[in-house]
């Protein structure tokens, strides 16, 4: 019969228990400052976020616990919004598929004489970082980068993707 080791034992036992009580520090999402998303041909593009912030379904901002960050690209005729809500309280952020599928991405389409189909978030993955994070929020600048996966809310089997990486800006008074 073999002899147990208790000192040994209890230093591995030790060394586990404190691997395991240690929180890794979350790094900042690697995002590349370059191929920045340009506005469509024709458009009037717009990057904003405020802070303390929710959004409607039908994309009217209101009151509410989020960083909101929204870009819109308006043609005449035809509007599409982007909506993504982000912790208020931290510099950098990532967003999962998961987060996406429970509503912190909207994408809202406007046009009163098209046929188009409505898309709703099913997956993805958007990641954001506060690239002035020692100025006042109000002058804070904040890269965002992200894929979202979509498709028709009457049809799965129809798919769209969205990419997005540019810079938004402060924007703390609705408008």
């Amino acid at each position: 019969m073999t002899k147990l080791n208790y000192p040994l034992l209890l230093v591995l036992s030790a060394a586990l228990f404190i691997s395991a009580c240690k929180k890794d520090k979350k790094k900042e999402p690697a995002i590349d400052e370059k191929n920045l998303t340009t506005c469509p041909a024709g458009a009037n593009c717009e990057y904003l976020f405020t802070e303390y912030a929710d959004v409607s379904n039908n994309g009217a901002l209101k009151a509410g616990g989020y960083r909101l960050f929204w870009n819109t690209a308006e043609r005449p005729g035809i509007k599409n919004q982007i909506f993504i809500k982000a912790p208020v309280n931290k510099q950098s952020f990532e967003l999962s598929a998961n987060d996406i599928q429970q509503g912190k991405v909207l994408t809202i389409t406007s046009c009163s004489v098209c046929n188009t189909i409505p898309f709703k978030p099913v997956g993805g993955w958007v990641k954001g970082k506060n690239t002035t994070p020692n100025v006042a929020a109000d002058k804070a600048k904040w890269l965002v980068e992200a894929t979202i996966y979509q498709e028709a809310e009457n049809d799965a089997s129809i798919k769209d993707t969205i990419t997005l990486k540019q810079y938004f800006n402060a924007n703390f008074v609705i408008n």
